[in-house]
């Protein structure tokens, strides 16, 4: 059984990974060193923190980026009392955060009651 998974799963790779894995005679490719096999995704980097940090029944749309900088709308409930924008300030990542190995920063928009307010700009450290 455990045979047979194993060769299913060696069928399924391409010739290349067979080459790279040392199951084939066929060359191995250049693999340039300057290029980053896990290249950083902005978008799904702030996805995952907000995802981790926001409360509940918040959510968020999809961070775009513009002007150099990455933009969230933050959509807080609205049964929920407070300052929506003080709250969203909350929100910036730590100075030890990952993403800011990568970003300069990000602006939190809070969308709240039905109307878009004064958004905020989380800088690197």
């Amino acid at each position: 059984m455990a045979l047979a998974m194993l060769t299913a799963g060696l069928v399924a790779l391409p010739p290349v990974a067979w080459a790279q894995a040392g199951l084939s005679d066929l060359p191995v490719p250049d693999v340039d060193p300057r290029m980053d096999p896990a290249p950083f995704d902005g978008r799904r980097a702030i996805r995952d923190y907000l995802k981790a940090v926001l409360p509940t029944r918040w959510w968020a749309n999809e961070p775009e980026f513009s002007l150099g900088a990455f933009s969230v709308m933050i959509h807080v409930p609205d049964n929920w009392q407070g300052n929506p924008t003080s709250a969203v300030m909350r929100l910036c990542p730590p100075a030890y955060s990952v993403l800011w190995s990568r970003l300069d920063r990000i602006e939190f928009v809070p969308f709240y009651r039905d109307a878009r307010r004064a958004g905020i700009t989380c800088r690197k450290g």
